[in-house]
C-alpha cells in the first residue's frame, strides 16, 4: 500500500513473476487511491528496516521509495514505524501480512491478509486472527515510534547514494 511504481516494478521483476507486470503494479497503484479519499482508511504499517537498507531497483528507486514513506507518514490517516535491525529477531521477521480491522465488527469481523507468489490467503477464522493480532501490538511496540520512525528514513536515506 506504501510502494511506490518503480520500487512494486523492481519487487515484481526480482521474483521472476514477468507476466503482466504493468496490470499488477497499475492494480497497486490503484489500490492505494483508497488512501487519499475523503473516508479513507487508518493505515497502519510496520516496516523492517532491512526492506529500507536492500537496494531493490537501485538508488534512485530506493531514495524515491523514502522519500515517498515520509511524504504519506505525514498523512493523519496513516502511521508508519520502523522496525530497527538491532532489534534482532522477531516475529514479522518470516512472514508479512496484513490485519484488516473494521470500525463495526458485528457486520465486518477481522480478516488477515496474506500475500503468496501467485495469490493472497484471506484468514476468516477467529483462532487463525487470534494469533496475528498480538503479534502486530509487539511488533507495534518494538519499533521505533512514528517521529523516530521518520528521522530513521531520512537517515536511510542518504545509505542510497
Amino acid at each position: 500500500m506504501l510502494q511506490t511504481e518503480s520500487y512494486v516494478r523492481a519487487l515484481l521483476r526480482a521474483s521472476l513473476v514477468v507476466r503482466d507486470i504493468e496490470r499488477r503494479v497499475a492494480a497497486r497503484m490503484e489500490r492505494q487511491a483508497l488512501l487519499i479519499r475523503d473516508d479513507a482508511p487508518q493505515l497502519w504499517a510496520i516496516v523492517d528496516e532491512t526492506a529500507l537498507t536492500r537496494p531493490v531497483g537501485g538508488p534512485a528507486t530506493m531514495r524515491q521509495q523514502i522519500d515517498h514513506l515520509i511524504e504519506v507518514s505525514e498523512r493523519e490517516n496513516i502511521t508508519l514505524q520502523v522496525i530497527r535491525t538491532s532489534i534482532g529477531a522477531h516475529p514479522g521477521m518470516d512472514r508479512s501480512f496484513v490485519l484488516l480491522d473494521f470500525p463495526n465488527p458485528e457486520v465486518f469481523a477481522p480478516v488477515v491478509y496474506l500475500e503468496t507468489a501467485t495469490d493472497g490467503l484471506y484468514l476468516e477464522n477467529t483462532e487463525e486472527i487470534a494469533r496475528y493480532t498480538p503479534m502486530f501490538d509487539h511488533l507495534r511496540a518494538i519499533a521505533l515510534g512514528p517521529d523516530e520512525s521518520v528521522s530513521h528514513l531520512e537517515m536511510i536515506k542518504t545509505t542510497h547514494e
